[in-house]
């Protein structure tokens, strides 16, 4: 419909975590930061200490009109690991209490927000794993329709 706005994913750079659990297999927090997650250890997951509220974040390069964040829990852990999360985009909750399944599946979380960067904090003492972020803003409007090439 002509009234859905186009959304498009903001490019993600200097990913960092409130801690990095050094394991046999790397788990950074800009491995996070991809198009295609595999949610299956060690896939594309990051990896916390142990601590009260673990977080992840990440700069957008820019502000941004953010509408929505698409996330990747560990498969065989919900809600990032713990009982559940909140989304932060330039520094103001978006979207609090968020859950998802244990599955690894990619959940879509509506938050409307805008901002130049993004903090995930998973809630109570707990790791985070975290295996899949992609964040979309509203597509600035064009003056014109770009022509096909």
């Amino acid at each position: 419909s002509l009234f859905v706005k186009q959304q498009e994913p903001i490019p993600l750079f200097n990913a960092a975590q409130s801690s990095t659990y050094m394991l046999s297999y790397p788990a950074p927090a800009s491995k996070a930061i991809t198009d295609t997650p595999d949610p299956v250890w060690p896939g594309t997951c990051t990896h916390t200490l142990e601590e009260e509220r673990p977080w992840w974040s990440a700069d957008f390069g820019g502000t941004y009109n953010v509408t929505k964040v698409e996330v990747t829990s560990r498969s065989g852990y919900a809600s990032l690991r713990g009982s559940s999360f909140t989304i932060e985009v330039g520094g103001r909750e978006c979207a609090t209490d968020v859950t998802t399944g244990s599955s690894g599946e990619t959940t879509v979380i509506p938050c409307l927000a805008t901002g130049d960067n993004i903090k995930i904090i998973v809630a109570g003492l707990t790791y985070m794993n975290l295996c899949g972020v992609r964040v979309f803003a509203a597509a600035p409007e064009k003056d014109q329709p770009s022509l096909p090439p």
